[in-house]
Protein backbone atom coordinates (compact mmCIF):
# COMPACT_ATOMS: atom_id res chain seq x y z
CA UNK A 1 0.00 0.00 0.00
CA UNK A 2 1.12 3.42 -0.84
CA UNK A 3 1.36 6.06 1.75
CA UNK A 4 1.46 10.00 1.13
CA UNK A 5 5.40 11.20 2.21
CA UNK A 6 6.16 12.13 5.47
CA UNK A 7 8.75 15.68 5.54
CA UNK A 8 9.70 13.98 9.24
CA UNK A 9 10.73 10.98 8.07
CA UNK A 10 14.10 9.59 6.76
CA UNK A 11 13.31 8.74 2.57
CA UNK A 12 14.96 5.83 0.96
CA UNK A 13 15.64 5.79 -2.86
CA UNK A 14 15.68 2.13 -4.33
CA UNK A 15 16.72 2.54 -7.85
CA UNK A 16 18.05 0.25 -10.69
CA UNK A 17 18.84 0.42 -14.08
CA UNK A 18 18.91 -2.08 -17.25
CA UNK A 19 20.00 -1.74 -20.74
CA UNK A 20 17.02 0.00 -21.90
CA UNK A 21 15.11 1.53 -18.62
CA UNK A 22 16.75 3.15 -15.56
CA UNK A 23 13.82 3.08 -12.44
CA UNK A 24 13.34 4.18 -9.07
CA UNK A 25 11.35 3.40 -5.77
CA UNK A 26 10.61 6.30 -2.84
CA UNK A 27 9.83 5.01 0.30
CA UNK A 28 9.54 5.71 3.72
CA UNK A 29 8.93 3.54 7.32
CA UNK A 30 5.99 3.18 8.74
CA UNK A 31 5.36 2.05 12.38
CA UNK A 32 6.36 -1.15 12.46
CA UNK A 33 9.71 -0.38 10.36
CA UNK A 34 8.60 -1.31 7.13
CA UNK A 35 9.61 0.35 4.11
CA UNK A 36 6.25 1.91 1.88
CA UNK A 37 6.58 3.10 -1.24
CA UNK A 38 5.78 6.57 -1.59
CA UNK A 39 6.22 7.28 -5.18
CA UNK A 40 7.53 4.68 -8.72
CA UNK A 41 9.43 6.51 -11.27
CA UNK A 42 10.85 4.75 -14.68
CA UNK A 43 11.84 5.76 -17.81
CA UNK A 44 13.48 4.92 -21.30
CA UNK A 45 17.43 5.27 -22.12
CA UNK A 46 17.97 7.20 -25.00
CA UNK A 47 19.99 5.83 -28.31
CA UNK A 48 23.45 7.52 -26.34
CA UNK A 49 22.54 6.79 -23.05
CA UNK A 50 22.51 2.78 -23.78
CA UNK A 51 25.82 3.26 -24.65
CA UNK A 52 27.12 4.12 -21.37
CA UNK A 53 28.68 1.67 -19.07
CA UNK A 54 27.59 -0.07 -16.41
CA UNK A 55 28.13 2.24 -13.55
CA UNK A 56 26.91 4.87 -15.80
CA UNK A 57 24.01 3.58 -16.21
CA UNK A 58 23.45 3.03 -12.15
CA UNK A 59 24.59 6.30 -11.34
CA UNK A 60 21.86 8.12 -14.01
CA UNK A 61 19.14 6.28 -12.11
CA UNK A 62 20.09 7.69 -9.19
CA UNK A 63 20.59 11.55 -10.69
CA UNK A 64 16.80 10.81 -12.54
CA UNK A 65 15.54 9.93 -9.30
CA UNK A 66 16.67 12.97 -7.42
CA UNK A 67 15.57 14.78 -10.28
CA UNK A 68 12.04 13.47 -10.18
CA UNK A 69 11.93 14.22 -6.20
CA UNK A 70 13.84 16.78 -5.66
CA UNK A 71 11.18 19.05 -3.69
CA UNK A 72 10.82 15.94 -1.21
CA UNK A 73 14.60 15.21 -1.39
CA UNK A 74 16.25 18.74 -0.99
CA UNK A 75 14.81 19.30 2.48
CA UNK A 76 16.68 16.14 3.82
CA UNK A 77 19.00 17.24 6.45
CA UNK A 78 22.89 16.28 7.53
CA UNK A 79 21.54 14.28 10.79
CA UNK A 80 18.94 12.34 8.41
CA UNK A 81 20.34 12.04 5.05
CA UNK A 82 18.36 10.60 2.35
CA UNK A 83 19.43 6.47 2.04
CA UNK A 84 19.81 5.83 -1.60
CA UNK A 85 19.77 1.53 -2.15
CA UNK A 86 21.51 0.28 -5.11
CA UNK A 87 22.40 -3.38 -6.12
CA UNK A 88 26.18 -1.94 -8.16
CA UNK A 89 28.55 -1.77 -5.13
CA UNK A 90 31.02 0.73 -7.00
CA UNK A 91 28.75 3.68 -6.59
CA UNK A 92 29.41 3.68 -3.04
CA UNK A 93 33.22 4.83 -3.58
CA UNK A 94 31.99 7.51 -6.37
CA UNK A 95 31.82 10.85 -4.55
CA UNK A 96 35.48 10.03 -3.42
CA UNK A 97 36.91 9.27 -6.84
CA UNK A 98 39.23 11.41 -8.50
CA UNK A 99 39.40 10.85 -11.61
CA UNK A 100 35.97 12.14 -13.50
CA UNK A 101 34.84 11.80 -16.93
CA UNK A 102 33.07 15.29 -17.73
CA UNK A 103 29.66 14.06 -17.81
CA UNK A 104 30.16 12.20 -14.17
CA UNK A 105 31.57 15.87 -13.19
CA UNK A 106 28.49 17.29 -14.03
CA UNK A 107 26.59 14.59 -11.91
CA UNK A 108 28.86 15.48 -8.98
CA UNK A 109 28.03 18.81 -8.99
CA UNK A 110 24.45 18.02 -9.21
CA UNK A 111 24.24 16.00 -6.10
CA UNK A 112 25.97 17.98 -4.19
CA UNK A 113 22.98 19.84 -3.27
CA UNK A 114 20.98 16.67 -1.31
CA UNK A 115 22.28 15.29 1.70
CA UNK A 116 22.24 10.89 0.81
CA UNK A 117 23.96 8.43 1.58
CA UNK A 118 24.65 5.49 -1.34
CA UNK A 119 24.26 1.95 0.72
CA UNK A 120 24.46 -1.62 -1.40
CA UNK A 121 21.78 -3.95 -1.17
CA UNK A 122 22.05 -7.35 -3.17
CA UNK A 123 20.26 -7.20 -6.59
CA UNK A 124 17.97 -10.06 -4.92
CA UNK A 125 16.57 -7.62 -2.00
CA UNK A 126 16.18 -4.56 -4.67
CA UNK A 127 12.64 -6.41 -6.47
CA UNK A 128 10.85 -3.49 -6.25
CA UNK A 129 13.00 -1.18 -8.40
CA UNK A 130 14.05 -4.10 -10.58
CA UNK A 131 10.84 -4.83 -11.54
CA UNK A 132 9.81 -1.90 -12.99
CA UNK A 133 13.27 -2.11 -15.20
CA UNK A 134 12.23 -5.71 -16.37
CA UNK A 135 8.71 -5.05 -17.25
CA UNK A 136 7.74 -7.35 -20.58
CA UNK A 137 5.98 -4.38 -22.62
CA UNK A 138 9.04 -2.38 -22.46
CA UNK A 139 11.62 -2.21 -24.54
CA UNK A 140 14.01 -4.88 -23.03
CA UNK A 141 11.90 -7.86 -24.10
CA UNK A 142 12.22 -6.17 -27.63
CA UNK A 143 16.00 -5.55 -27.29
CA UNK A 144 16.34 -9.26 -26.55
CA UNK A 145 14.99 -10.29 -29.28
CA UNK A 146 17.06 -7.95 -31.57
CA UNK A 147 18.92 -10.18 -33.70
CA UNK A 148 21.54 -7.40 -34.52
CA UNK A 149 22.48 -7.71 -30.47
CA UNK A 150 23.18 -11.45 -30.56
CA UNK A 151 26.16 -12.07 -33.17
CA UNK A 152 30.11 -12.88 -33.52
CA UNK A 153 32.16 -9.99 -33.23
CA UNK A 154 35.17 -11.67 -34.16
CA UNK A 155 34.90 -14.91 -36.21
CA UNK A 156 37.70 -17.17 -36.46
CA UNK A 157 38.33 -16.11 -40.60
CA UNK A 158 39.61 -12.71 -38.79
CA UNK A 159 41.98 -14.22 -36.20
CA UNK A 160 45.70 -15.54 -37.34
CA UNK A 161 46.64 -18.59 -36.05
CA UNK A 162 48.85 -17.20 -33.22
CA UNK A 163 46.37 -15.39 -31.74
CA UNK A 164 44.38 -18.99 -31.85
CA UNK A 165 47.06 -20.63 -30.63
CA UNK A 166 47.38 -17.94 -27.33
CA UNK A 167 43.86 -18.20 -26.59
CA UNK A 168 43.96 -22.20 -26.99
CA UNK A 169 40.70 -21.64 -28.95
CA UNK A 170 39.18 -25.58 -30.16
CA UNK A 171 39.18 -25.34 -33.70
CA UNK A 172 36.38 -28.38 -33.89
CA UNK A 173 34.58 -25.75 -31.56
CA UNK A 174 34.80 -23.28 -34.17
CA UNK A 175 33.63 -24.88 -36.90
CA UNK A 176 30.51 -26.81 -35.12
CA UNK A 177 27.64 -24.16 -36.63
CA UNK A 178 24.82 -23.04 -33.71
CA UNK A 179 21.66 -24.02 -34.57
CA UNK A 180 18.81 -21.59 -34.54
CA UNK A 181 15.38 -21.15 -34.68
CA UNK A 182 13.67 -20.35 -37.87
CA UNK A 183 11.33 -17.23 -37.91
CA UNK A 184 8.02 -19.94 -38.35
CA UNK A 185 9.21 -20.87 -34.73
CA UNK A 186 9.60 -17.93 -32.87
CA UNK A 187 6.40 -16.64 -34.43
CA UNK A 188 4.68 -19.67 -32.93
CA UNK A 189 6.69 -19.48 -29.37
CA UNK A 190 5.59 -15.40 -29.63
CA UNK A 191 2.42 -15.79 -30.51
CA UNK A 192 1.61 -18.43 -28.04
CA UNK A 193 3.33 -16.99 -24.86
CA UNK A 194 2.43 -12.89 -25.94
CA UNK A 195 0.57 -12.23 -22.61
CA UNK A 196 -2.16 -9.94 -24.58
CA UNK A 197 -3.03 -12.89 -26.95
CA UNK A 198 -3.35 -15.34 -23.99
CA UNK A 199 -6.37 -13.00 -23.00
CA UNK A 200 -7.72 -12.98 -26.77
CA UNK A 201 -7.57 -16.59 -27.07
CA UNK A 202 -8.93 -16.98 -23.46
CA UNK A 203 -11.68 -14.34 -23.92
CA UNK A 204 -12.45 -16.13 -27.57
CA UNK A 205 -13.07 -19.65 -25.41
CA UNK A 206 -15.44 -18.65 -22.86
CA UNK A 207 -17.60 -15.98 -24.39
CA UNK A 208 -17.70 -17.60 -28.40
CA UNK A 209 -16.03 -16.43 -31.04
CA UNK A 210 -15.04 -12.62 -31.18
CA UNK A 211 -15.69 -10.42 -34.86
CA UNK A 212 -12.23 -11.32 -37.06
CA UNK A 213 -10.40 -13.55 -34.14
CA UNK A 214 -10.32 -17.19 -34.56
CA UNK A 215 -7.74 -20.15 -33.12
CA UNK A 216 -5.99 -22.08 -36.40
CA UNK A 217 -6.55 -25.51 -37.11
CA UNK A 218 -3.94 -26.36 -39.14
CA UNK A 219 -1.34 -28.76 -37.92
CA UNK A 220 1.64 -26.92 -38.04
CA UNK A 221 -0.05 -24.02 -36.33
CA UNK A 222 -2.72 -25.13 -34.55
CA UNK A 223 -4.12 -23.21 -31.64
CA UNK A 224 -2.06 -19.80 -32.85
CA UNK A 225 -4.54 -16.72 -32.86
CA UNK A 226 -5.61 -15.86 -36.14
CA UNK A 227 -6.89 -12.28 -37.55
CA UNK A 228 -9.39 -12.52 -40.68
CA UNK A 229 -7.88 -15.85 -41.63
CA UNK A 230 -3.89 -14.09 -40.91
CA UNK A 231 -1.50 -14.85 -38.27
CA UNK A 232 -1.40 -12.35 -36.00
CA UNK A 233 2.12 -11.22 -35.20
CA UNK A 234 3.21 -9.57 -31.43
CA UNK A 235 4.79 -6.24 -31.16
CA UNK A 236 8.35 -7.82 -30.77
CA UNK A 237 8.57 -9.39 -33.48
CA UNK A 238 6.86 -7.58 -35.91
CA UNK A 239 10.40 -5.81 -37.72
CA UNK A 240 11.72 -9.02 -37.66
CA UNK A 241 9.21 -10.85 -39.59
CA UNK A 242 9.25 -7.51 -41.95
CA UNK A 243 13.31 -7.72 -42.11
CA UNK A 244 12.88 -11.25 -43.04
CA UNK A 245 10.50 -10.88 -46.15
CA UNK A 246 12.10 -7.69 -46.94
CA UNK A 247 15.38 -8.97 -47.82
CA UNK A 248 14.40 -12.92 -48.63
CA UNK A 249 15.28 -13.64 -52.54
CA UNK A 250 11.59 -13.43 -53.50
CA UNK A 251 11.00 -9.99 -52.51
CA UNK A 252 14.36 -8.72 -52.90
CA UNK A 253 14.56 -5.32 -51.06
CA UNK A 254 11.67 -4.42 -53.43
CA UNK A 255 9.18 -1.07 -52.99
CA UNK A 256 6.54 -0.57 -50.45
CA UNK A 257 3.71 -2.07 -52.35
CA UNK A 258 5.25 -5.79 -52.71
CA UNK A 259 6.86 -5.93 -49.92
CA UNK A 260 3.42 -5.10 -48.04
CA UNK A 261 1.91 -7.48 -50.30
CA UNK A 262 4.06 -10.24 -49.12
CA UNK A 263 3.80 -9.34 -45.51
CA UNK A 264 -0.27 -9.00 -45.61
CA UNK A 265 -0.37 -12.56 -47.83
CA UNK A 266 0.44 -14.53 -44.38
CA UNK A 267 0.57 -11.84 -41.54
CA UNK A 268 -1.69 -9.42 -39.78
CA UNK A 269 -1.50 -6.49 -36.94
CA UNK A 270 -3.67 -3.46 -36.44
CA UNK A 271 0.14 -1.07 -37.78
CA UNK A 272 1.21 -3.39 -40.66
CA UNK A 273 1.04 -1.12 -42.86
CA UNK A 274 3.19 1.33 -41.27
CA UNK A 275 5.66 -0.23 -39.69
CA UNK A 276 6.26 -2.04 -43.27
CA UNK A 277 6.87 1.65 -44.51
CA UNK A 278 8.83 2.49 -41.54
CA UNK A 279 11.46 -0.23 -41.98
CA UNK A 280 11.51 0.41 -45.85
CA UNK A 281 12.30 4.17 -45.55
CA UNK A 282 15.59 2.74 -43.14
CA UNK A 283 16.54 0.42 -45.54
CA UNK A 284 19.85 1.36 -46.73
CA UNK A 285 20.12 -2.00 -49.64
CA UNK A 286 16.76 -0.68 -50.53
CA UNK A 287 17.86 3.37 -50.88
CA UNK A 288 20.93 2.80 -52.45
CA UNK A 289 19.46 0.91 -55.37
CA UNK A 290 15.94 2.85 -56.03
CA UNK A 291 15.83 4.07 -59.44
CA UNK A 292 15.32 7.48 -59.58
CA UNK A 293 12.40 8.86 -61.94
CA UNK A 294 12.17 12.75 -62.16
CA UNK A 295 14.21 14.67 -64.41
CA UNK A 296 17.43 16.05 -62.96
CA UNK A 297 17.69 19.06 -61.40
CA UNK A 298 18.99 22.08 -63.31
CA UNK A 299 21.93 24.55 -62.38
CA UNK A 300 21.36 26.69 -59.20
CA UNK A 301 21.14 30.70 -60.06
CA UNK A 302 21.14 33.48 -58.24
CA UNK A 303 17.86 35.73 -58.10
CA UNK A 304 17.76 38.93 -60.43
CA UNK A 305 18.77 41.76 -58.30
CA UNK A 306 15.33 44.37 -57.65
CA UNK A 307 15.36 47.58 -59.34
CA UNK A 308 12.68 48.63 -56.59
CA UNK A 309 11.97 48.05 -52.81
Amino acid sequence: MMRHFDYGKEAFIECDSSDTVTAGVLSQKDENGQLRPVAYFSTSLGPVERNYAIYDKELLAIIRCFKEWRPKLQSASESQPTQVLTDHKSLEYFMSTKKLSRRQARWAEFLSQYNFKVTYRPGAANGKADALTRREDSDVSRAKEDPNLNQTVLTRSMLSDEVIRDLNINVLEQEQIEVTATLADVIASANRLNTLFRELRTSKRSKGKLEGWSLASCENVQGLLMYKGKLTIPHNIRRQVIQEIHNSLEVGHSGLKKTYVAVRSSYRWPTDYEDTKQYINNCHDYRRAKPRHEAPAGLLTPLPIPDRP
